[in-house]
Order: structure tokens, then sequence, then C-alpha cells
């Protein structure tokens, strides 16, 4: 299907925001700058909201306002550079796990990609405000991140929409990584 001048508009804008979006990412997991990792995420979502809106992906558009918000809060209650003072709460990865990754897993294989990118949306602002909120640890987010992007992944090439596409994949590999460089990772989960 060729991409006519308005899916190409929401493309380059898609992919200005997703750049802008990855860099906040990177800024928070990486190197641990939390205000300017909120500050870089909120502006790349609020270009992204545009670039949805324009491709009709709905959910997504929510998402970027959601993060937008939840970036707003962030920057303004920046969180300590480190996790300890964080106040893990346990029961949210549980709920998270059970009620929005299981379901997207299945309604995956179902082949129900437009509500997987509803589920993948609810796991990354669950991940995102509770990580803004100290609730729970860096390396639980970047989890959490990981697995809503491996789901989405399908919706956004029935979309069109290849920056964000091209942005995932680079989020799918860089947390990837991060996680197995995590020395703790199983004592966390034990």
């Amino acid at each position: 299907m060729p991409m006519n001048d308005v899916v190409l508009l929401a493309n380059i804008m898609s992919g200005v925001g997703s750049f802008v979006l990855f860099a906040g990412y990177a800024v928070l997991t990486i190197l641990s700058k939390h205000k300017l990792g909120f500050f870089l995420s909120g502006i790349g979502s609020f270009i992204l909201i545009i670039s949805f809106y324009i491709l009709d992906s709905y959910a997504f558009v929510l998402l970027n306002v959601v993060w937008v918000l939840i970036s707003i809060n962030g920057y303004y209650c920046c969180m300590k550079d480190s996790d300890v003072d964080v106040d893990r709460k346990p029961e949210i990865i549980v709920f998270t796990f059970l009620i929005l990754v299981l379901p997207g897993v299945i309604m995956l294989a179902l082949g129900y990609h437009t509500i997987v990118s509803w589920f993948s949306i609810s796991i990354m602002l669950m991940s995102y405000f509770s990580f803004a909120s100290q609730k729970i640890f860096k390396i639980d987010y970047i989890i959490f991140t990981l697995i809503a992007n491996l789901l989405c992944l399908i919706h956004l090439v029935e979309i069109q929409n290849y920056a964000s596409l091209i942005q995932t994949l680079i989020s799918i590999i860089i947390s990837f990584n991060m996680i197995m460089k995590e020395k703790n990772l199983i004592s966390l989960y034990s």
C-alpha cells in the first residue's frame, strides 16, 4: 500500500517525536538523569500525539497524552538518581503481569493486534507511572517496557508507523541489553 502525503507527514513527525522520546528513555534508564529524561519524554510524546492522531491510532494518542502528564509530574517531582529511596511495591508488578501482560499475550496469539496495542499502552503507562512515582525499580520499568514494546510491533507495522517501529526496535535492543547487564535480577524476583 503506497504511502500518501499525510501518512508521510505523520511518519516524519513520528520520527522526530520517537527520537526525542527515545532520547528521554535513554537518559532515564542508562544515564539516570531523571529531570532531563522526563523533560525529553514529555516533548517527544507531545509530538507523537499529533502523529498518532493523523494515523488514527487512538490507543497511542491516549498513551502519549498520559505520558506527557506523567512526564510533567516526574519533572516537577523529580526522582533521585538511584533506586535507594524507591518504596518498591511488588503488588504493582504482579498486577501488571496478571492483568495486562498475560491477556495481551493471549490477544496477540489470537490475532487481535489493535486490542493488543491497548494492552501494550496500558503496560507502558502503568510501568512509567510506577517508575516516576518511585514504586518500582528502574529494572522493573525496563522489563515492562521491553514486554510492551514487543507486544505492539505488529500494530505499528499495520498502521504504517515505521518511524515508531524503528524506535521500538531500538528500545527493545537497549532494554534487553540492560536486563542482561543487571546482576541482581534473580534476587529481585525471588
